[in-house]
This record gives C-alpha cells, structure tokens and sequence, in this order.
C-alpha cells in the first residue's frame, strides 16, 4: 500500500528511496519469503510510479474509484508474487491471505490515496490562490497615480494599494491596515458624509462615478469610482473604491469648455451658448425675461477705411461697453460679426 501510494504522490527518488530502504530490510529477514517480498515491493513502486500513464487505459472515473482500481492492480501482482515461495507453500499462503489481499488492501489504498489526492488539491488551491492574490496586489500596487481599496459592510479595510496607503499617511499620517475602519480617518465632516452617502449607495447595488472637488484641498478634483463587491449568491458584501487626482484633466477640460463657449475675440460668450442658454432658460421660474439685441453701425465703413484691426478694437471697445452696463449674473454673447 505505502510504496504505491508513494509513487503516485510523491514520485521518482523519494519512491526509489523508500523501496531501496524496505527491499534491503526485506533481504536483511531472509526466509523463503525473501522473493515474494522483494518483488513485491519492487512491483508495487514501479505501479505507483507509473500510475499516471496506466490511468490513460482506464475508463474515466472518479478518483475513489481510480485509487480502488490502482489498489486492486497492485494486489493482484502482490498475489501473483506468492507464487514465488515453494510449493505447497505458496498455495496455502494465498489461500490464508487473498480476501484480504483482493479486498481489504485496495480499498485501505484507495482512502489512503483519496485523502493525500484531496490534500494535495487543497494546497494547489491556496498556493494558485496565493499566486492570485500576489499578482493582483502587485498590479494594483504598479500604479503610483490611483488609490485603489475595498472595504466591507463594516466600512473594514478588505485590501488596499500601496499608493492609498502612502496618501493616508501623507494627509492623515495614519499608517492604515486590512481589518482598520476606513471612515475613522475622515475628520472632514463634509468629505466624511459625502463619502459615506456614496459606500452606502453602493452597498444598496448601486455603482457610482463621479468628479468632485476635494473639500479639504482648493481646486484639486478627484474622480473617484465605488462599485459593488458582490458574492455568488448576488448579495452585495462590500465596495471597491478608486480614486485618482484628475486636476490637469479638469482644469483642461474645462479650459476647452470656456473656450467652446467664448467668443475669442471680444470674450463674451458665443452663439453656441446664446442657443443652448436661451433652451435652458425657457421655464418659468426665470420668468420674467428679457433679451436685448443690438448690433453695431458702421462696421463693415470702419473695415473698409480703417482695416479690420480697427474694426476688431470696435468690437472689443462695444463688448466692454456691454460688460461695465449690465450686471455679473446677466448674459452678454455676441452671435455674429456685429451682433449683441
């Protein structure tokens, strides 16, 4: 049974060691048994060594089944070895020990196998679940620009980065852990509740994006994204939080916006925002409403004597006109070449 079983787990050198260990013990006891057991321990090493290779010719089954086939194979060539004794001898040694043989040994050599093959499957899972774990903390760790952590129901750390980590010390200065309570390190009382409101609507199913401004530091934005961690059965178990400074982003992309939308000569606003401002402010709660148009005499005279840079310091002396008239919460565009 043991020089099977270490074959087929554990393979070639420790199964030639214990083999060479037993054999020579064998030899060592002498008697007319000496052959039987030799080859006994001889064939049942080189079965389990070879094990792999003889399953290819056995039907696909269950590894309870496989282990009991492979025990029943090694016993019957541990039976056939009796016939190595003497005669009479041997036949009255398989007549005394065969139903155990044939019968009890396989099936001691098929649980015997069963628990090693579920232990071994065991710890193949932990070490591929480790080398996940491993490689997934070394990913979100490369990233030196996003904060990137999970939490549970409990607002408790499940798994943080690296960066995270180096932001709360740099803020905070708290060295933060798996197991320690997030929001205990949120003494903003309007960051914190922002913050919680939106764990809290993603441990209700609901996955959030946003851009905010950060209420402790002026005009840095971060966008921060919380998504629901959920289990097999869909119940949501936790949040995962990500969260990276995209203040040159915004800053940019608000650049373009004002740009989009100012007319860049005279620096009011532009055609595109007249349109879209006047949709906006079609209901009545902005009613009463008032909309002047006006446009300049004697533009194209001015281009035509004086050149067109002189017409363009029409245009800008009119806008400043307009904008010292009216007030900072009124809207002043110019919708064509010499249209207010």
């Amino acid at each position: 049974v043991m020089m099977s079983v270490t074959g087929v787990f554990f393979g070639f050198v420790p199964t030639i060691v214990a083999a060479s260990m037993t054999i020579i013990y064998r030899i060592t006891l002498g008697g007319v048994g000496v052959y039987s057991g030799v080859l006994t321990l001889a064939i049942s090493s080189l079965i389990g060594l070879f094990w792999h290779r003889i399953r290819n010719y056995v039907p696909k089954i269950g590894p309870y089944y496989e282990y009991l086939v492979m025990g029943f194979i090694v016993h019957v060539f541990t039976v056939l070895c009796f016939f190595t004794i003497p005669y009479p001898q041997s036949i009255i040694v398989i007549q005394n020990t065969i139903v155990p043989y044939l019968v009890l040994f396989p099936i001691v050599t098929m649980f015997l196998s069963v628990i090693i093959h579920n232990q071994r499957e065991r710890l193949l899972q932990q070490a591929i679940i480790k080398e996940k774990q491993t490689l997934l903390q070394s990913s979100i760790d490369a990233t030196e620009t996003m904060e990137i952590f999970s939490i549970d129901r409990n607002y408790r750390y499940l798994s943080l980065n690296a960066f995270h980590q180096k932001q709360m010390k740099d803020f905070y200065d708290y060295d933060v852990k798996v197991g320690q309570i997030y929001l205990d390190y949120i003494t903003n009382e309007k960051m914190f509740n922002r913050i919680k409101a939106l764990i809290d609507g993603a441990l209700d199913g609901i996955p959030t994006k946003t851009i905010i401004e950060v209420e402790v530091t002026k005009d840095k934005y971060v966008e921060e994204h919380y998504t629901p961690i959920k289990d097999d059965d869909q119940k949501v178990i936790g949040v995962t939080i990500f969260s990276e400074d995209v203040t040159a982003r915004h800053t940019h992309e608000q650049s373009v916006l004002f740009l989009s939308y100012r007319d860049p000569l005279t620096n009011l606003y532009n055609r595109r925002f007249y349109q879209e401002e006047l949709i906006r402010l079609d209901q009545k709660k902005y009613y009463p409403l008032t909309i002047v148009f006006a446009d300049i005499n004697g533009l194209k005279i001015m281009n035509d004597a004086f050149g067109h840079d002189a017409g363009d310091e029409l245009l800008r002396t009119v806008a400043d006109g307009f904008i010292k008239g009216f007030h900072r919460d009124q809207c002043i565009a110019r919708i064509g070449g010499d249209e207010f």
